[in-house]
């Protein structure tokens, strides 16, 4: 897809997967009165925000948070494996 996606993009779609996440009652609700409060609600903030970073890469989107880091996917070049070459130096054929 080769997509940027900002900071109030990647927020929705963390909220997202903690609204559903909370639909399947798969973690307490934390109240909007608590939020960063304590270990849990830390705890599960953070989970959510790496699965939506994974979703973004896998999708071979690039994640820009301006001001703290952008990652972008790594796309490997399929490498057909020679046998004692890297020595020698020469290319494989």
């Amino acid at each position: 897809m080769n997509k940027t996606i900002y900071e109030a993009e990647f927020t929705k779609m963390v909220h997202d997967k903690m609204r559903e996440a909370n639909r399947f009652k798969e973690y307490e609700r934390i109240p909007k009165n608590r939020i960063g409060g304590d270990y849990w609600n830390t705890y599960w903030t953070i989970r959510y925000m790496l699965r939506t970073m994974t979703d973004i890469l896998e999708n071979g989107d690039k994640l820009v948070l301006l001001g703290y880091f952008t990652v972008k996917p790594k796309f490997y070049k399929e490498r057909t494996a020679c046998p004692g070459m890297e020595r020698t130096g020469k290319k494989c054929v």
